[in-house]
């Protein structure tokens, strides 16, 4: 048997779950922005989208990242000074007035970037964290890759438009996803107003959200509503971001390029149409998960995948039976590079599939294929050191049995019939070699 110098790939990833289709029985809403997403904040499942992968300005929906970045960064209570650099703004830009050497803590100006949408704020974090714009869009970028976001590109902190500056629904709803995992977020873009008070040297500055859905009294006030991020520039036209909570489920919902101001086809009644939906046509079901796994080719290599937990949690249509639902892997769904997933299907106590396109987290060792005996051939794992170039039976009886235990796994689960998303048997015992 030959070896090949390959690292172990063992990956356990957080839940991500798409709804392609609307849910049996339930109308879709109709929503007249140009491009939405409403998100299952825990898991990542996709309740809604439309247009959610196509690429458009934010507007100050980009202050979602320079907050997740600022939180990371570290100690709120920083003091931050407010340099000329922070202050150079165009024309009707949003700012609170920042004067030139001022100095605030960090959780300050925060607040004033996330709920006025202060572009003076957003520019001074920026710089006060990497030392200019241009350095601090450089750490964004970075952090968007980092999240296997592949369709963002920020150019400063603020939002305000510049060419190449874009994002997208899906990815937006990621990063507030990933913002979500850290309580202060919530305080930041969750509190109605704020008050900074003056110092001995700073001013001092009150203000209110701009969400009109956090607003007692708005006339769009949504009880549900626990954060969001409002954004409008004249070629990104009105944006919006909204965090909602119900009954222990959270929801995100992510308006891009909405008309008006809270007519038909504005940003509010966008939002409040995907909030209803999403929290009216599905509940929240824990299910438990396969034990078995199965084999998957992942690009040119195979992998044996076996699923992360014992347990799935997923948003299912309302309508479906809350007893005997089980789930089942149908085949393997290949995410960002080192990402693995499995494509789950729904099914009812006499195996008809009720709903699919369900996305299950997975684990996965890659696995050399070579002939074990005249016919069959066994997938053991690879190994990331070196490994003495011998023959099988040098390896001793450890390698014999898990060779054995690999072919049993690959052949005599389900009386030797495939395993639901790998190769059949025909192919395993006949593809001689290494997988390359």
């Amino acid at each position: 048997m030959m070896w090949k110098k390959r690292p172990l790939a063992a990956l356990a990833l957080s839940l991500a779950l798409l709804l392609p289709t609307p849910a049996q029985g339930a109308e879709a809403p109709a929503i007249h922005a140009e491009a939405a997403i409403l998100m299952e904040a825990e898991t990542g499942q996709i309740l809604y989208e439309k247009n959610a992968h196509r690429q458009m300005q934010p507007a100050s929906l980009t202050k979602i990242m320079t907050c997740l970045l600022a939180i990371e960064a570290g100690n709120p209570e920083q003091q931050v000074t407010v340099t000329p650099q922070a202050l150079d703004l165009m024309e009707d830009a949003a700012a609170i007035g920042l004067q030139e050497g001022e100095r605030l803590p960090l959780r300050e100006l925060l607040y004033a970037a996330m709920l006025p949408s202060a572009n003076d704020a957003a520019n001074a974090v920026a710089i006060h964290i990497a030392g200019s714009e241009a350095a601090f869009a450089r750490q964004m970028n970075r952090r968007a890759e980092a999240l296997g976001l592949t369709d963002t590109r920020f150019v400063n902190a603020s939002g305000l438009p510049v060419q190449g500056h874009s994002t997208t629904a899906y990815d937006l709803a990621e990063i507030t996803r990933e913002a979500l995992r850290y309580p202060s977020f919530l305080d930041y873009a969750g509190r109605p107003s704020y008050f900074i008070r003056p110092g001995p040297e700073n001013r001092g500055y009150s203000f209110s959200h701009l969400n009109r859905l956090l607003l007692p009294g708005s006339g769009y006030f949504d009880a549900r509503a626990i954060a969001g991020k409002t954004g409008w520039t004249v070629p990104a036209g009105h944006c919006l971001m909204t965090v909602a909570e119900q009954d222990g489920v959270r929801l995100i919902a992510i308006i891009l390029r909405a008309e008006g101001d809270g007519t038909m086809g504005g940003p509010y009644p966008d939002t409040k149409a995907l909030l209803d939906y999403g929290f009216g046509s599905f509940r929240r079901v824990e299910l438990p998960l396969p034990a078995e796994g199965f084999l998957g080719r992942i690009q040119e290599s195979e992998y044996y995948l076996t699923p992360v937990g014992t347990t799935v949690g997923l948003m299912v249509p309302a309508e479906l039976p809350r007893e005997g639902l089980t789930v089942q892997l149908v085949g393997t769904a290949e995410g960002e590079e080192g990402r693995f997933w499995g494509e789950a299907a729904l099914r009812n106590a006499a195996g008809e599939v009720l709903w699919q396109g369900g996305r299950i987290p997975l684990t996965g060792e890659l696995l050399l294929g070579d002939l074990l005996g005249p016919s069959a051939v066994a997938y053991l794992p690879q190994v990331a050191k070196e490994v003495p170039r011998l023959p099988l039976m040098e390896f001793g009886a450890a390698a014999v049995v898990a060779a054995l235990v690999g072919l049993w796994r690959l052949l005599a689960r389900r009386g030797g019939k495939e395993p639901a998303g790998g190769p059949s048997a025909e192919r395993v015992t006949q593809r001689p070699g290494a997988i390359k």
